[in-house]
C-alpha cells in the first residue's frame, strides 16, 4: 500500500516537471506564433504563410481593427477585413488570408490599424 502511494506522487511530481511544449513552429492544423508587436495606430509588417491568421490584443482595452495586406512601396493596401473589434485580453476572429499570400517568398505581409495613438501589443499566430 505504501509504495503505491508513494509511486503515484513520484509520478504526479514527474509530470509536474515535464515542459509544456508552445505552439511556436508546430506545423499543420497547430497555430504558429509568429510574433508579439508593438503598436499605436498600425503595426510594422507582420508576414503569414497564408491560409488562417489571428491575433490575441493584450491590452487591458477593446479596439475597432482592419487587417490590410501590403505588397510595397507604390502598391494600394488591400482590405484583408475591415471595422472589426477584439475585445480587451481577447483574440480577433480567424482571418483567411490565402488569397494574399504572393512573391518570391509566398507570404502575405499584413498591417493592422486600429485609428488611435494608445500603445498595446498584439500576439499574432497563422
Amino acid at each position: 500500500m505504501k509504495f503505491s502511494k508513494i509511486g503515484a506522487l513520484l509520478l504526479t511530481l514527474a509530470c509536474l516537471l515535464l515542459p509544456f511544449s508552445s505552439a511556436t513552429a508546430a506545423g499543420a492544423g497547430v497555430w504558429d506564433n509568429i510574433g508579439t508587436y508593438g503598436m499605436t495606430a498600425q503595426t510594422p509588417i507582420i508576414k503569414s504563410s497564408g491560409g488562417k491568421f489571428y491575433f490575441h490584443n493584450n491590452s487591458f482595452y477593446g479596439f475597432t481593427f482592419t487587417l490590410y495586406e501590403v505588397d510595397g512601396a507604390g502598391s494600394t493596401p488591400e482590405i484583408a477585413r475591415k471595422n472589426f473589434y477584439v475585445g480587451p485580453k481577447s483574440n480577433s476572429p480567424a482571418i483567411d488570408v490565402s488569397s494574399f499570400t504572393d512573391g518570391a517568398n509566398k507570404q502575405a505581409e499584413l498591417v493592422l490599424f486600429k485609428g488611435n495613438d494608445t500603445y498595446i501589443t498584439v500576439t499574432c499566430y497563422d
